[in-house]
């Protein structure tokens, strides 16, 4: 039985190759599948008058299809699928076969996106796909080339082209900072049809052939992203630092910040003279000829917040300022960072006319103290690592 069938489609194809009448439905279209195609052309001949005609189904599709062949209607029905590869152009290919296939009359009836480029033939734009104007259509040609006598070829073009969209790949930042208590997420920034991402070195990730694998970390790393498009054309990479920070709380990771009085020598901190009568114990010196405002160098530790306060004799507060991290490092640019990169420097404005009275009535405010309190990751201030100074005497640069 096997043999019977394929010799009868053998004789077929030996008789319907001596009739030259082709209709070409072209299908341009990645999201439409053999079946459906199939199903199309099958309609269309069922319900047109097409006899004796040889159909070519050229697909092209990202997907794999499967070519076939039969006979419907005597009709001989081929189903060529071509699958699309990185530099496709369906303009180049479809006026390829249109060249090499036309003959004097062909024509060409377009449904969906008109080619960017010249066929050589009569070109005919559909209003719709639907199955009613293609079997008209299919009639009308069938009539036509009856009355000129001549075999032709007929082109039905479907043309939805896939968009071949080149991926891009980046990162929103190259160095990403979080703190060891953080949930992190890696979000790469990425556009097209991905087929496959590929993160190394697989340490602390979830998984590493996902878009956003989580991050459980307990050093800094550099990551590398290699994605591939789903047709294999383009391959990107892209890198991020993940630079990780420890926690800094109150409870066991924040260390006390110290005016660096008698530590480092600096000429703006005076040590009262032992043999001098005043409540004071040390001297700071104002930056500014005439003024009360004071570079004080302190100790550094990992918070990121600060709050310093300056008190009078009776617990009275005469200043109480915030400060950022970056208000009081390098960052900052003062003068003290030039020899003391790695101190914070608090500068403390006590120029108001309210403070100023204040200060310069000496018997009333023979000393003032200042206390630094750091803030936590968590906001916290810490006050079992709260700084008091020694007893105070701002003074004037004279």
């Amino acid at each position: 039985m096997k043999n019977i069938v394929i010799i009868f489609f053998f004789f077929s194809f030996r008789i319907f190759a001596q009739n030259e009448t082709k209709f070409y439905f072209i299908f341009n279209d990645s999201d439409i599948s053999s079946i459906d195609i199939k199903r199309k052309i099958n309609f269309f001949i069922e319900n047109s008058n097409s006899k004796k005609i040889s159909f070519e189904l050229l697909h092209f599709t990202m997907k794999t299809e499967k070519s076939e062949s039969w006979v419907l209607k005597k009709n001989l029905v081929a189903y060529k699928p071509s699958k699309i590869g990185c530099e496709f152009n369906s303009c180049t290919n479809i006026s390829t076969i249109i060249s090499v296939t036309k003959t004097e009359k062909s024509k060409i009836y377009i449904a969906g996106k008109q080619l960017d480029c010249s066929t050589g033939v009569e070109t005919v734009s559909l209003p719709n796909k639907d199955e009613s104007t293609i079997i008209d259509k299919i009639n009308e040609e069938v009539n036509r080339i009856k009355d000129l006598k001549k075999n032709q070829t007929v082109y039905f073009l479907f043309n939805s082209p896939t968009n071949i969209e080149k991926p891009t790949l980046r990162f929103e930042t190259d160095v990403l900072t979080f703190k060891e208590s953080d949930k992190i997420t890696l979000n790469p920034i990425v556009t097209g049809n991905i087929k496959s991402y590929e993160w190394t070195p697989a340490t602390g990730l979830s998984c590493t052939d996902c878009k956003n694998p989580q991050l459980n970390l307990g050093e800094s790393t550099k990551y590398s992203l290699t994605v591939k498009d789903s047709l294999g054309c383009n391959i990107l990479t892209s890198n991020i630092d993940v630079k990780m920070e420890k926690n800094c709380l109150c409870g066991k990771d924040l260390s006390k910040v110290e005016i660096m009085f008698g530590k480092l020598p600096i000429k703006k901190f005076e040590i009262k003279n032992p043999s001098a009568i005043a409540e004071w114990e040390w001297r700071i010196i104002s930056n500014q000829s005439g003024g009360y405002v004071f570079d004080v160098v302190a100790s550094a530790n990992c918070a990121k917040k600060f709050r310093v306060k300056v008190l009078r004799k009776n617990g009275g507060l005469i200043y109480d300022q915030y400060y950022d991290r970056e208000e009081v490092d390098k960052r900052s640019r003062n003068s003290y960072h030039e020899k003391y990169p790695e101190n914070f420097v608090f500068r403390i404005d006590l120029s108001s006319d309210e403070t100023y009275t204040l200060i310069e009535d000496v018997e009333k405010e023979p000393y003032f103290i200042f206390e630094i309190t750091s803030i936590d990751d968590n906001g916290d201030e810490c006050l079992n690592k709260k700084y008091r100074s020694p007893k105070l005497r701002p003074t004037k640069c004279n």
